[in-house]
């Protein structure tokens, strides 16, 4: 899961040619935070996640594992 979150977001930055500095100064997130998450590795918060989302411009959903 981790690693289709970080490649959709890397995916929509690259697409909106946003460098991750200004991705990171728009969401109030550390770029080295951002980079973790396109790489799907490490621990980072959900307000993180939805931050940066907010800067994309992508929807954030909530799925259920018990499916």
């Amino acid at each position: 899961m981790k690693k289709e979150i970080g490649k959709e977001i890397s995916n929509e930055r690259c697409i909106r040619r946003m460098a991750l500095y200004r991705v990171g100064k728009n969401a109030d997130v550390q770029p080295c935070i951002i980079k973790r998450i396109e790489a799907g590795s490490g621990a980072y918060s959900i307000d993180s996640l939805v931050k940066i989302c907010k800067v994309l411009d992508l929807e954030v959903r909530v799925m259920d594992k018990r499916r």
